[in-house]
């Protein structure tokens, strides 16, 4: 996948005490990255929320990844979701909402900010470029919510109604 290098970055020095005799800098204010939330509805119409294991900590998460220049976000999203899950579905060019994490670097902490687009997935390949590096697993939203670490991303669940979503507007094909 071809990442864009000239990301929006806005630098802000900010001290943030990690324990009463550390302190650490956070170097960059804000890196954005797009997510997919991957849904789908079974026959009982109980929405599953699709996650996947990160490459290091193998913590659950959801697909996301770097914005592409020329390419609208939702459509990132898709991609990532295909790159990092195998899923294969339809994507919605409706943001969710975005949440935040920070991430320690070599040269400080990070903020990411990640804006997150829903993704119907109507099929799962078993041969995608991550799948060596990854595990995928469907939860129900109030499990998937247990076992994500984000904060925003759990907000992001809880208000997540898929029924309605899939009446918008906002449906592409």
């Amino acid at each position: 996948m071809e990442q864009a290098h000239s990301l929006p970055v806005k630098s802000i020095n900010i001290e943030l005490t990690l324990s009463k005799n550390k302190t650490e800098i956070l170097v960059n204010k804000e890196i954005r990255q797009v997510g997919a939330l991957c849904f789908q509805i079974t026959p009982e119409e109980n929405p599953k929320i699709l996650l996947i294991t990160s490459r290091r900590s193998q913590r659950w998460i959801i697909p996301k990844g770097w914005p592409i220049k020329g390419l609208k976000s939702y459509k990132v999203a898709e991609q990532e979701a295909f790159e990092e899950a195998g899923a294969l579905g339809t994507t919605f060019d409706m943001c969710l909402g975005s949440y935040s994490y920070i991430k320690k670097l070599d040269q400080g902490l990070s903020k990411y900010n990640i804006y997150v687009y829903p993704l119907k997935v109507e099929n799962l390949i078993s041969d995608y470029d991550e799948a060596h590096e990854r595990s995928r697993e469907w939860f129900n939203i109030s499990k998937a919510k247990e076992l994500l670490s984000e904060p925003g991303l759990k907000d992001i669940l809880t208000n997540f109604k898929p029924k309605l979503l899939l009446n918008a507007k906002y449906l592409r094909q």
